[in-house]
């Protein structure tokens, strides 16, 4: 299938689908799950973050501050870590493109782990900035990078923090998603149910109490205002 007047490239080809109610996009502030693989090397849940017993994950368009608290469980776990950590393995994980069953398409995306390992520890940065690009409810590119702060020591049975900022961009700039108006596509979307909603009455209505106020505003001006100050008939 081919997608006319526009480059036939994956993300086109992904909001032909949607605009054409083939599939359906995410909605502001709709949760997204993250899979990751675990220490067996299958998909599963993203870790859990124990201050809210849930998992690590994003809402979409909105821009918070992540704040999530790990367990290092095992001595697995902790050993995974220091892989991570020297950069002989990465944590990856993954996200849903769209959330439709039909159209199970995944972005790729790593959880850094910038660390040094010690004798009897392993020192990781804890700020991790989250970047995500959306387009009509579908998202279009994902990264997760760490930054320079502060590092914790991790052992095993610790708990290290994993924080920072989550922006979400639209498209393929770096313009605000939550500050971009609707596209005329959305507008296009929009349009039938504008012309489903009976507004013809509501502007009459409007129309006929603006007459009125007006008409209203004239007789009290007429008969009491003017009357009241009228210098001629001042003594």
């Amino acid at each position: 299938m081919t997608v006319r007047n526009k480059q036939n490239t994956f993300t086109d080809l992904l909001l032909y689908y949607y605009n054409h109610n083939i599939y359906k996009g995410y909605e502001f502030g709709q949760e997204i799950n993250i899979e990751c693989k675990d220490l067996k090397g299958n998909w599963g849940p993203a870790p859990t973050c124990i201050d809210t017993k849930s998992e690590l994950k994003f809402f979409y368009g909105r821009d918070v501050f992540m704040h999530c608290n790990i367990l290092v469980d095992t001595e697995e776990f902790y050993n995974k870590l220091v892989e991570y950590a020297s950069q002989n393995d990465a944590w990856q994980c993954r996200v849903l493109v769209s959330p439709d069953e039909t159209l199970k398409i995944y972005y790729p995306l790593q959880i850094p782990i910038w660390g040094i390992q010690q004798s009897d520890h392993i020192d990781i940065a804890e700020h991790i900035n989250f970047l995500l690009h959306a387009d009509e409810g579908l998202i279009t590119g994902v990264s997760i990078y760490p930054v320079q702060d502060r590092h914790v020591s991790v052992r095993p049975k610790s708990v290290f923090l994993m924080h920072g900022h989550t922006k979400w961009f639209k498209g393929a700039s770096f313009e605000e998603l939550a500050m971009t108006a609707p596209d005329a596509d959305s507008q296009e979307m929009l349009m039938p149910l504008i012309k489903k909603s009976n507004y013809i009455p509501i502007i009459i209505y409007c129309l006929f109490t603006l007459l009125l106020s007006i008409i209203l505003g004239s007789i009290l001006y007429k008969f009491y205002y003017r009357d009241d100050h009228d210098p001629k008939g001042e003594a």
